[in-house]
């Protein structure tokens, strides 16, 4: 499935294919083929394009990915598989444009956990996903120490937030999740390859703990403010609508 932080949204959103895709070289003659393909994103409906390079012939492709092939021509059938090539999640697409994106944060006071986070999701839209996983850890570190937090490890700190209950049991294992996949990177062991499915699940737990230690509170205290002052509005009128007594002052019983 294609999937990217989209140029226009800043979404991480599906992308559909539209159309089949074009070949820039002759994939008789040029081995590797680049295919171009035209995407739309299924949140904003605005368009990328999609570039691939294809080092497989059309037979080994079709094996691979079980294609059937009665009635089509070696062209057709290779731009089919081709096609398939792109909607897979695992596929090396370059995206067009491509432009380092990150996140904006609502309701984040602390501009170095904000702007942390969005380098974390903008170093994601360009695929160097072990420096994501890394900088979404470090935002994990800064936020504990945002709280309050300073002694310890990583780990001691995230269990003093949840002692705290400032994060729930659930937030506190997605936030040790991120630690245990960044320790790796900096420690440089990356004996085992990262992908996009890994780094994108790590943001999604790094979005999750700052909706828990920032943006719900601040929603919570927004909406806590209005239903004040609605309260107030309305204890005005009441107080407007009872006619005076004789000594002048209103009574609301």
């Amino acid at each position: 499935m294609a999937s990217r932080i989209c140029w226009h949204c800043q979404q991480y959103a599906h992308l559909t294919q539209i159309g089949d895709p074009r070949f820039a070289d002759d994939p008789a003659v040029s081995e590797p083929s680049i295919w171009f393909a035209c995407f739309q994103c299924d949140n904003c409906r605005y368009y990328s394009t999609g570039k691939l390079i294809v080092h497989e012939d059309t037979k080994a492709l079709k094996d691979r990915l079980n294609i059937h092939s009665i009635g089509s021509t070696t062209s057709e059938l290779r731009t089919k598989a081709v096609k398939r090539l792109f909607e897979r999640a695992d596929a090396d697409i370059e995206w067009i444009p491509e432009t380092a994106l990150g996140k904006e944060y609502d309701n984040v006071d602390n501009d170095t956990v904000k702007d942390s986070a969005s380098e974390a999701y903008a170093c994601y839209s360009v695929r160097a996903y072990r420096a994501a996983i890394l900088m979404a850890r470090s935002v994990c570190e800064a936020i504990a120490k945002d709280q309050g937090f300073e002694e310890g490890n990583l780990q001691k700190k995230i269990a003093q937030m949840e002692d705290q209950r400032l994060i729930s049991p659930r937030v506190k294992q997605q936030a040790d999740e991120i630690r245990y996949l960044g320790n790796d990177m900096a420690h440089g062991d990356f004996a085992q390859p990262v992908s996009a499915d890994d780094a994108h699940e790590v943001l999604n737990f790094l979005d999750v703990l700052i909706d828990a230690v920032y943006q719900q509170p601040a929603k919570l205290r927004a909406m806590q403010t209005a239903r004040e002052q609605r309260k107030n509005r309305k204890e005005v009128s009441e107080e407007e609508r009872v006619p005076p007594s004789d000594d002048g002052t209103r009574k609301i019983s």
